[in-house]
């Protein structure tokens, strides 16, 4: 179900875990990039989009704090 709502989503979105890896995508994201799921998950999202040498510093940050669970970032 969550899934299907990111995927209403006209905004890219897309989840990683606590290496940046990702874990999921929405399509305004896959969009974004011409990728596939399949294709960028389990790589780090710096280096798919937003294309980067590291993670964000917020991303960075928020791993770092107990219990925080969500973050946007804009650019």
């Amino acid at each position: 179900m969550y899934v299907h709502l990111l995927n209403l989503m006209r905004d890219p979105a897309f989840l990683h875990d606590d290496e940046y890896h990702i874990i999921f995508a929405n399509r305004a994201y896959l969009a974004l990039t011409s990728s596939l799921l399949e294709e960028v998950v389990g790589k780090p999202y710096y280096t798919i989009f937003p294309k980067r040498d590291a993670p964000l510093q917020s991303c960075r940050e928020a791993i770092k704090e107990e219990g925080a669970e969500e973050h946007t970032e804009t650019s």
